[in-house]
């Protein structure tokens, strides 16, 4: 087929299948509704995926990186391991400045205990908080921001001093989203904690808003003859690349200090990691799956209207053949409106379902966000919904024989 003959196709078809769909403005938006259902869910959820994606890369950074090894408590799983488990201490702090003073590849014990989720008060108000005791060191290794109210506070967080550093979700409720902090003080548990910073967060919702950090030097002072063995703890290596050297070190002298029984795990950041994205990948199938459903809801729609057109045009496609058209003609013609209907309907809903990135930063969970290539993406699947929805109706138009045709 030469060029001229392709573009000739191309020009008559789509000026024919404008002056139908132009004809019958009602049934053209009615049928293309499904479409604009079906783009709407399929951008938004685009950039919603992209949104998770990105959170899970941030929540990758602060968990503080592949040089983490945590050491956890094993569960037994029946009588017999619980009586051999028994002859173990269990794990202690202990074992952590143990590993930190034997093997020169660590780089810091990260004190760390999560206390619960309890009560803080102040100002005649209360709010619910995640009351976790640390030290510097674990603040760095997490790469906690933290808006220090003086620059000696700092300091105060290795010292067993009362003091705190709480999330802006807490001191909003407490004390006003607008009123600084400086030198207020919070209840915990009927001990008063001076406030000695207040923790960065980027947008609103997030969980470090809720979170209230407590001096581990403390907490130990004040609450170490109440404390059981921890569930688990956390050495940072000075390198990433020690880790599987690390794991079986680790294993090693942790089998000698619970005298041979293995009630410990030792795990990395990287095992998380690996959770993480296979979480975040089976949101994004089911998201996916969800646009492409309704998609396809909407292409049958089309596809029913199309064939129940064939009846009310079927004079037409004969007058078209008996002047000459061919199958193909017809063929083309069919796809090439099957195509328009699923853009009437597909460019507003590609526009609406765009919409939900314009929102402000913290209305929604994630911050939604799209690339050229998500509109690209979409457009093209929305095509090519056309042209599989209009496909089967453009073949039995196409065979219809002209001298049947003009009966009708």
């Amino acid at each position: 087929m030469s060029l001229f003959r392709l573009s000739r196709l191309l020009s008559v078809n789509t000026h024919l299948c404008l002056i139908e769909i132009f004809s019958n403005k009602t049934r053209s938006l009615i049928t293309s509704f499904g479409i604009f259902l079906g783009a709407v869910s399929l951008l938004a959820n685009i950039a919603f995926i992209r949104a998770i994606d990105t959170d899970v890369k941030e929540k990758m950074t602060v968990i503080g990186g592949l040089n983490i090894l945590t050491i956890r408590q094993k569960p037994a799983e029946n009588s017999a391991e619980k009586r051999r488990f028994a002859k173990s201490s269990g794990l202690r702090q202990a074992d952590a400045e143990v590993l930190q003073e034997t093997f020169p590849f660590v780089r810091a014990y990260l004190r760390h205990s999560e206390l619960h989720w309890g009560p803080i008060f102040a100002n005649g108000k209360s709010s619910g908080a995640s009351l976790n005791a640390v030290d510097p060191e674990y603040m760095r290794a997490y790469k906690i921001d933290v808006n220090y109210i003086s620059p000696f506070s700092k300091s105060n967080l290795s010292e067993p001093e009362p003091v705190c550093i709480i999330g802006k979700r807490i001191a909003g409720r407490l004390f006003g989203d607008h009123e600084s902090v400086a030198g207020k003080s919070v209840t915990i548990n009927r001990i008063s904690f001076r406030i000695i910073g207040e923790i960065e967060t980027e947008d609103q919702f997030s969980w470090r808003g809720w979170q209230v950090f407590l001096p581990y030097e403390f907490y130990k002072k004040k609450f170490m003859s109440s404390m059981t063995n921890p569930e688990q703890f956390e050495i940072e290596l000075t390198s990433a690349s020690f880790e599987q050297e690390a794991r079986a070190a680790f294993r090693l002298k942790l089998l000698e200090l619970h005298r041979g029984v293995e009630d410990f795990l030792v795990e990395s950041n990287a095992d998380k990691i690996k959770e993480m994205k296979a979480a975040s990948a089976g949101m994004q199938v089911v998201l996916v799956c969800i646009a492409i459903i309704t998609l396809f809801v909407g292409g049958v729609s089309i596809m029913n209207i199309m064939f129940a057109a064939i009846g009310d045009r079927i004079r037409e496609i004969g007058v078209r053949k008996a002047l000459g058209a061919n199958n193909l003609d017809v063929l083309v013609q069919f796809i090439i409106e099957s195509i328009f209907l699923c853009l009437v309907g597909g460019v507003p809903g590609l526009a609406l379902g765009a919409s939900v990135t314009l929102f402000p930063k913290g209305v929604f969970p994630f911050n939604p966000q799209l690339l050229t290539a998500d509109y690209i993406a979409a457009i093209t699947f929305i095509i090519v919904t056309g042209i599989g929805s209009g496909l089967a109706p453009a073949i039995k138009a196409a065979s219809q024989q002209p001298a049947d045709a003009l009966r009708y």
